[in-house]
């Protein structure tokens, strides 16, 4: 429902941006993993857990994908001019840094709250909400090598999410 229509624009909206930041003519080109729903615990309910996982294959090395989200201000600069979204304080993506977001319009706005952890310089990190729309929700973003030259990567995010409500959500 909209928990995944959020998670879908999310990966989009990351897919949009690196290209044009990675100033890159080269199209992108992605796959949609499997998506799958798990049983998970949460402040003692059980909670359908939904998962949404695209990879996108990008045209600069890993260690540069992964430099560009490990940049301060990166998340900022990720979310396009029209998206009623913005920062509220920005953070890393080392483990136990947090980051707070203010997604939706003015009065209907909801600050979002995540924390990063699983951080693998290079590799990974995820991040988790702390507070927010969702009943759960944890994002692991993943850089791959690709290619023969190093010269590619491939960026997997992998967003597990309960909607907000658990089942009635």
């Amino acid at each position: 429902g909209k928990a995944l229509r959020v998670a879908r624009w999310f990966v989009r909206t990351c897919d949009v941006i690196a290209t044009v930041l990675m100033r890159s003519e080269s199209r992108i080109g992605w796959r949609v993993c499997q998506g799958h729903r798990v049983p998970a615990r949460r402040r003692g309910w059980e909670i359908p857990v939904n998962s949404y996982c695209k990879r996108s294959d990008m045209p600069v090395s890993r260690e540069r994908l992964f430099d560009y989200h490990a940049r301060p201000g990166a998340l900022g600069r990720l979310i396009p001019p029209f998206q009623p979204a913005r920062v509220e304080k920005p953070g890393g993506i080392r483990d136990g840094e947090r980051v707070v977001l203010r997604m939706g319009p003015g009065p209907f706005s909801i600050r979002w709250v995540a924390e990063h952890r699983d951080f693998v310089e290079g590799e990974r990190f995820t991040d988790d909400q702390v507070s927010g729309p969702f009943s759960a929700w944890s994002h692991t973003h993943l850089f791959l090598p690709h290619g023969q030259e190093g010269d590619r990567s491939v960026l997997e995010d992998r967003i597990e999410y309960a909607p907000p409500l658990g089942a009635l959500g």
